[in-house]
């Protein structure tokens, strides 16, 4: 079986392989809701180079326009106390 990344952008969230997440695809992503500018997460940690870009199986990755972008640190997830 072919492992999976979680894309998530402009509040739509989407499963796909893991091979067709490349730095491409997201910029792709992004253009196609519109942002020039955009910010790109990896499970919280923002990717800060394309050429340091790794897909990462099963990772949940995040496409976010500056006006858009989250503190991690103000997410909470279930089951964890902040």
């Amino acid at each position: 079986m072919n492992s999976t990344v979680t894309l998530i952008i402009a509040g739509t969230e989407s499963k796909i392989s893991t091979e067709d997440l490349t730095i491409e695809r997201i910029i792709a992503e992004a253009h196609s809701v519109g942002y020039k500018k955009f910010s790109v997460f990896c499970n919280d940690q923002e990717i800060d180079r394309p050429d340091t870009f790794k897909a990462i199986p099963n990772s949940t990755y995040i496409i976010a326009a500056p006006e858009h972008a989250i503190n991690p640190n103000d997410i909470a997830y279930a089951g964890h106390e902040s």
